[in-house]
């Protein structure tokens, strides 16, 4: 895990629950961003308290920890196909 994630997780670990624009500017993304990736399902468990929307730092350590494995996922995926495409190739 690289230290920005690092600290980011342990942040989330000893914080009260977050308001989206903090979360947003920990991360580096904007709000539009944040409502998009809710919308498709990456976004993290939002706590909704009537009008008011927290993430709890349970919430943003499990996004943490599911963003990484995507990213692995998706790293591994890269590697396996370049692979896949020679040996494709090879046979043709």
């Amino acid at each position: 895990m690289d230290t920005v994630l690092k600290e980011a997780l342990e942040h989330a670990m000893k914080t009260t629950p977050s308001d989206i624009d903090s979360f947003c500017r920990r991360y580096g993304f904007s709000r539009s961003s944040y409502y998009v990736m809710r919308d498709k399902g990456y976004g993290p468990r939002e706590l909704v308290i009537g009008r008011l929307v927290r993430i709890t730092a349970e919430a943003e350590a499990e996004w943490l920890h599911e963003r990484e494995a995507a990213a692995e996922r998706r790293r591994a995926l890269r590697e396996a196909t370049p692979s896949a495409r020679r040996a494709s190739r090879t046979a043709a």
